[in-house]
């Protein structure tokens, strides 16, 4: 006599195929089962090594893209290849000091910024900011 009762779920080759292409493309596990019609403790039990290889093949895949492009001169992925898996990084340096690494006077720098903002207005009243001239 058999057993009674709904039988486990086996996946067709078709489904496991479906299950490693949705991995690949970085569906979630979630969206994977909805899709499959299963629950994702059902798809995680049967199609455990499906979900591990579609995901690693699809990474697989764009990082070789990624290393032929650098390798062919394309300073784009050259750079993005660098700074993601040769620890590479560009740095900013901010110095925050006056004339000659002397102490920023605040004073000087707000009488420059009124100084600049005259000068500018008055060019563009009198029209010598837009005349072309190159007089400023």
């Amino acid at each position: 006599m058999g057993k009674r009762g709904p039988q486990p779920w086996k996946p067709t080759e078709e489904e496991r195929k479906r299950v490693r292409m949705y991995a690949g493309l970085g569906i979630t596990q979630e969206q994977i089962a909805t899709l499959i019609g299963r629950c994702v403790d059902t798809l995680a039990k049967h199609c455990r090594d499906d979900l591990n290889e579609g995901a690693a093949e699809a990474k697989a895949k764009v990082g070789g893209a990624i290393v032929k492009a650098a390798l062919g001169g394309n300073m784009t992925a050259a750079i993005f290849y660098a700074k993601t898996q040769m620890g590479w990084k560009e740095t900013i340096r901010n110095e925050h000091t006056g004339a000659d690494g002397a102490a920023i006077l605040f004073e000087q720098a707000t009488n420059d910024a009124h100084a600049l903002r005259s000068r500018l207005i008055q060019g563009v009243v009198t029209g010598a900011a837009t005349s072309g001239t190159g007089a400023a």
